[in-house]
Formats: C-alpha cells, structure tokens, sequence
C-alpha cells in the first residue's frame, strides 16, 4: 500500500473518547479550523460556520438538552474544546444584498450543498487535529435539536447546527474499528450486493447490531427536526 505522512495521519485516526485535562492553544484551534476551510466547496460559496463553545453554562445546557448517552456525556465534559459545525447560508445571502445580487436559492441545492460543503470541512478539521498529535470526536445527536441549539447560540436563521467536534489531548489509545473490505464497497460500472460470506464475515465485527439510533427516530421527533429545518431557513 502506498504510504505518506498524510495517508499515515488518515489510517492512524480514531475517534478518541476519553481527553486529558490539557488546555489546547488558541493558535492551534485557528490551524485546525483554517484546514476546514481548506476543504473543497460548491461555487467557492464557504458554506459552512464554526462556533466554538467555551462557555460552561452553554455547554451544561447542551449536554443536558441534547444529550442522553452516559459515556458520550462524559467524554464531552472531558474535551477541552468544542466546535459545532454548522451550514451557513446566513452570510452569503447577506453578501449578496450587499453586493445587490438577487439571491435565488433552490431550497435542496440549499440544504445538500450546505450539508456537503461542512462535511467537507469537518473532515479536514478532525485531520488537522490528528495531525499536530490531538484527538477528536463528532457527537452526531446535535443534529436532532437544531432549534435549541439555535436559540442557546444565537444562530440567526439559514444557519443550521450539524455536528459538534470535540477536541482535546487523547488519554487512550484504541484499536482501529474493522470496515467492510474493498472487495464490498467499490464497485466498477455497476453495483454489486455483497455475497452472503461476505456479509457473514462483517457480522462478526461488532457484538452489538442495534442500529435503532440514529438511523430510527420517532415519528414525531422526525416531524419536529423537520419543522424546525424550516423554521431555520431549510425547507426539504
């Protein structure tokens, strides 16, 4: 396999769950999101922002509010920073006042390119941070409150919370977690379902196939996160 510095850093990352009491310098905090900005994104439009979340009271409200799982609490008390990732289209509609340019958004090119463009971004954060010797990891359940994270952090609307980043000092070391081979997942010319000794094979990697959350949602939570999208400027 071919091998690089930067292959290294991707091969060796990890989601990292348990942070030393460490502080994080401020000028690697502005590294880490400058690599997010390094992303590629749709139109050179930077549709995406980063809040970083230092105030304890803040925090506390969103643990509280946002998150039910106990070991997830505890490696977010644990971080020292964290960053919200959000799709922000806030700032280039008001660009495009300013600059008197008619602002024609299509409200699905809207939330997907809003969507991709942070992905984008978010993943070259957590590689940054791998890289200067931090840990990382997404707690995705934020996404299910957008409103609340709304109002706790002044988001003004056509900006919607995505996923939060937290960073800090790794204080465990953990094994790789097992993915599907090649083989499985890239095709050529054509999709091909995986044969059952394959799918045999990939049972055996996890004790635990309980994939109720977050991919299974109450019907009325669904219904609220949908309502509050449009609240918030995204109507998909």
């Amino acid at each position: 396999m071919i091998q690089n510095s930067t292959l290294k850093t991707i091969f060796e990352r990890r989601s990292v769950r348990k942070f030393k009491s460490k502080k994080i310098s401020l000028e690697a905090i502005k590294t880490i999101v400058r690599a997010g900005q390094r992303a590629p994104t749709a139109c050179r439009m930077e549709t995406y922002s980063f809040i970083l979340i230092s105030d304890n009271e803040k925090r506390k409200q969103i643990i509280q509010k946002t998150v039910s799982h106990g070991p997830t609490r505890e490696f977010m008390e644990e971080a020292p920073i964290w960053i919200l990732i959000c799709t922000d289209f806030a700032r280039q509609i008001k660009f495009l006042e300013i600059q008197n340019i008619k602002n024609d958004f299509n409200e699905t090119s809207k939330f997907m390119l809003g969507i991709i463009d942070a992905a984008l971004a978010a993943e070259n954060m957590v590689l940054a941070a791998e890289s200067i010797g931090l840990g990382s990891c997404f707690v995705g359940s934020i996404w299910t409150a957008p409103k609340l994270l709304a109002e706790i952090l002044s988001l003004p609307k056509n900006v919607l919370p995505l996923v939060l980043l937290c960073i800090g000092h790794p204080n465990e070391n953990p094994s790789p977690r097992p993915r599907w081979p090649l083989k499985v997942i890239l095709h050529e010319n054509e999709y091909r379902m995986p044969d059952d000794e394959s799918m045999e094979e990939y049972q055996t990697t996890r004790e635990n196939w309980n994939v109720n959350y977050p991919y299974k949602l109450p019907r009325e939570l669904e219904q609220k996160i949908r309502k509050e999208w449009i609240e918030l400027g995204f109507n998909i």
